[in-house]
């Protein structure tokens, strides 16, 4: 899996947090955003060949901001 963007904001509220996730087989990615999605807060995405449980595991560990706790959790899944 490689790594194509990180955004981060870094003015941070505190307030809950949204987590949106997009996950294909050819990529994955995510949004942090308030529960408005008025403000982005962070912004990441990755591409790879074909998606597998390592590569997942390298998303998690390149983002360690999604091992955190959120309000919501929305998640989209592409064949």
């Amino acid at each position: 899996m490689k790594k194509i963007f990180h955004i981060k904001n870094q003015q941070t509220d505190d307030l809950p947090l949204v987590l949106l996730l997009s996950i294909g087989k050819h990529h994955a990615g995510f949004a942090i955003t308030g529960k408005s999605a008025a403000k982005l807060y962070e912004l990441g995405w990755c591409s790879t060949d074909k998606l597998s449980l390592d590569e997942l595991e390298f998303f998690t560990d390149t983002f360690p901001v999604l091992k955190e706790h959120f309000s919501e959790v929305l998640s989209l899944y592409t064949l």
